[in-house]
C-alpha cells in the first residue's frame, strides 16, 4: 500500500499503514456474544476479521494505539490528539473511553481460540490473500506473535501449566528435597550452605549430561533469588519460578528460519517446547550470524535443560553447524545486573 497521500482520519500528511480489524465472539454453542460483554470466557471462540488497510498520519496512528503510547511515554500526546480529532469536550471523557476500550481488549484477550479472516484488500489477489490467511492462522494456532522486532513462540497457557507442573514433580521438587536434606537443620550460615549444596547438585547432574557449569555466575543467580525471596512464605516456589532462562545459539543468516522451524518441531514432538524467539526483521540485518533463543521455565531443572540443549545440537549438526551455545537466566538482563567478569551465562553446551 502506498504511504503517500493524506491521513484518512484528519487529512494531514499520511505516513503509517494501519490495519482495520473487526472482532466477532461466539460461545461454546456458537451463539454470538457482543465484544463489549463483561461475560467473555476463555472457552469462547473468536474471529479476527481484517476489514482493510488505511493510511494514517503519525499522530492519528499513536492515538489509535493507546497501549503502545502509554508504554512509550506518549500517553498525554495520544490522549490530546484523540480528543481533538473526535471533538470530545474534555480529556477526562477521553480517558474514560480509552479505559473502556482497554477493558474490552482485556476481555477479548481472555479467549484462547482465535481464527483469522482477511477481507478484500486493494492490490492483493485471492491466491495471495488465501496464503497470507493460512499463514496467519497457522501462527495463531501455534501461539506465534510479533513484538518489538521479534517473532515469539509460546505454548498455550494450559500446556505451559502442564509442563511447569511436570517439571515440579519430576525435577524441581526432588531437587529441593535433596538440597534441604544436605543442609539439614543447620541455622548458622544456612543460606550460604544452601546455595553451595544447590550448586554441587546442579553441577553433578548437568555435567553428567555434557553441559558445562559456570559456578560463579550460578552462585550469583542463586544468591540474588535468595535475597529477593528468603522472607517470603513460599520462598522455595518463588526461587524456582523466578529463574526462567534461555539457551542462546547463533546461526548463519541463510539457515536462520530453517533451524528455528526444525528445532521447534522436534521440541514439540518430544514434549519439550516452551517458548522461543527469533528476530522477525532479519531481512534488514547484515549480520552473518543471528540469535535463536529457546527458553526454559526454570533454570533449576537439569534434565529438561540438558534435553533441550541436545535437541538443538541434533538440529544444528544436521545443518553441518558446530560451536558453543550458552544458557542465560533472564533476571540478569531484566534488572540490568552484570555479574563479575562480564559473563551472564550459567551453563554452556558444545554442539
Amino acid at each position: 500500500m502506498d504511504r503517500s497521500g493524506v491521513c484518512e482520519v484528519c487529512g494531514e500528511e499520511g505516513s503509517e499503514i494501519d490495519e482495520d480489524w473487526l472482532y466477532c465472539v461466539f460461545t461454546e454453542k456458537g451463539e454470538p456474544v457482543p465484544g463489549t460483554s463483561r461475560m467473555i470466557r476463555k472457552s469462547f471462540r473468536g474471529i479476527a476479521y481484517l476489514k482493510g488497510l488505511r493510511l494514517l498520519c503519525s499522530k492519528c496512528h499513536i492515538a489509535k494505539h493507546q497501549g503502545y503510547a502509554l508504554t512509550h511515554g506518549k500517553g498525554s500526546e495520544a490522549l490530546e490528539w484523540l480528543q481533538k480529532v473526535n471533538r470530545v469536550n474534555s480529556v477526562d471523557r477521553v480517558k474514560y473511553l480509552v479505559n473502556e476500550a482497554l477493558s474490552i481488549h482485556n476481555g477479548l484477550s481472555l479467549i484462547e481460540k482465535w481464527s483469522i479472516q482477511i477481507g478484500e484488500l486493494n492490490g492483493m489477489d485471492n491466491e495471495t490473500k488465501n496464503s497470507v490467511q493460512e499463514l496467519l492462522n497457522h501462527m495463531c494456532s501455534r501461539e506465534f506473535r510479533l513484538g518489538e522486532g521479534w517473532l515469539h513462540y509460546s505454548l498455550p497457557a494450559e500446556a505451559e501449566d502442564d509442563l511447569t507442573m511436570r517439571l515440579e514433580v519430576q525435577e524441581t521438587d526432588p531437587l529441593l528435597h535433596e538440597v534441604n536434606k544436605k543442609v539439614g537443620k543447620r541455622l548458622v550460615n544456612r543460606y550460604k550452605v544452601w546455595v553451595k549444596c544447590m550448586a554441587e547438585i546442579m553441577e553433578n547432574r548437568l555435567e553428567s549430561e555434557g553441559v558445562g557449569f559456570i559456578e560463579e555466575t550460578f552462585t550469583t543467580l542463586a544468591k540474588l533469588l535468595i535475597n529477593d525471596f528468603k522472607k517470603a512464605p513460599l520462598f522455595e516456589d518463588l526461587f524456582i519460578r523466578e529463574s526462567e532462562g534461555k539457551w542462546i545459539v547463533y546461526v548463519p543468516n541463510f539457515l536462520y528460519e530453517k533451524v528455528f522451524r526444525e528445532a521447534l518441531e522436534m521440541l514439540e514432538m518430544l514434549g519439550l517446547a516452551y517458548r522461543a524467539e527469533i528476530l522477525c526483521e532479519k531481512g534488514k540485518l547484515d549480520e552473518e550470524y543471528l540469535p535463536i533463543l529457546v527458553y526454559a521455565p526454570t533454570s533449576f531443572a537439569p534434565g529438561y535443560i540438558s534435553s533441550v540443549a541436545k535437541v538443538l545440537k541434533t538440529v544444528l549438526n544436521k545443518f553441518g553447524l558446530t560451536g558453543m551455545m550458552y544458557y542465560e537466566p533472564d533476571i540478569f538482563r531484566d534488572r540490568g545486573i552484570q555479574p563479575k567478569g562480564l559473563v551472564t551465562f550459567i551453563y554452556s553446551y558444545r554442539y
